[in-house]
């Protein structure tokens, strides 16, 4: 469940990517509110999934609406998910994708990298733990972090 969990999570990215292809939704919701909307739709509509169980069913749209959610453990894969997020979008390329998203709005861009600190101390798999902890996974951002705070210093004046 965590793999299909895994695939199907961003999938309201395209919805905010391309809000004119997806009339039927909000595109100003965010992209796993979008995400959940959007699978829940293909659930009722595609018979491709009546392979899944209702159950299954409901462990993916719960996994998928609440992957930014620390707290939203009713699943195992759930926090799977949302620890294998989080290592995603850490590093290097963790860091290119927070500079593309936010690439408009520097103060965001700041906003985030210092949201990824709290990533940090919220892994709930001991996997994601060892992953963060070999793979020298924050450096990235905390170089990133001291460049945007130091070009941000301001002279002063009496």
């Amino acid at each position: 469940m965590s793999t299909l969990a895994g695939w199907l999570h961003d999938i309201g990215r395209a919805i905010e990517k391309y809000p004119e292809q997806f009339s039927g939704f909000d595109a100003t919701k965010t992209h796993h509110e979008l995400s959940y909307e959007l699978l829940q739709q293909w659930f009722r509509e595609d018979e491709r999934f009546s392979l899944l169980t209702d159950a299954e069913k409901m462990e993916l749209l719960y996994a998928v609406r609440n992957h930014w959610n620390d707290e939203a453990n009713e699943y195992t894969s759930a926090y799977i998910l949302r620890d294998a997020d989080k290592i995603d979008g850490l590093g290097e390329i963790g860091l290119q994708r927070n500079k593309e998203f936010h690439k408009d709005d520097p103060s965001r861009q700041m906003l985030n990298l210092r949201l990824h600190y709290e990533w940090i101390y919220s892994f709930k798999t001991e996997t994601a733990k060892e992953l963060f902890e070999n793979g020298n996974l924050i450096e990235p951002f905390e170089k990133e972090r001291a460049r945007f705070l130091k070009a941000a210093i301001k002279s002063v004046e009496l």
